[in-house]
């Protein structure tokens, strides 16, 4: 974190995010440089991240991305039918 944090200040990168981070390696991080975003798979079937991690980005000011590896699956499927 804190090389990407140096590569903020020389303005070689604008924003900083996590894809399928924990509570804690959250918190950590955005203890470092503010973190922009957290990509994390939500879906139906997978929940689980609205017990912590929601509530941990609306407070930090973090924007969630959710992905879905199903929808990646059939993105595959599609672009190389």
């Amino acid at each position: 974190m804190g090389e990407l944090k140096r590569l903020v200040e020389e303005g070689k990168i604008k924003y900083i995010g996590l894809s399928e981070a924990s509570p804690d390696t959250i918190r950590r991080a955005h203890a470092v440089h503010p973190v922009t975003a957290i990509q994390m798979e939500w879906s139906l079937w997978t929940r689980d991240i609205e017990e912590e991690i929601v509530p941990l980005c609306r407070l930090s000011q973090i924007i969630m991305r959710n992905h879905r590896k199903i929808y990646c699956l059939w993105v595959s499927f599609v672009l190389s039918s």
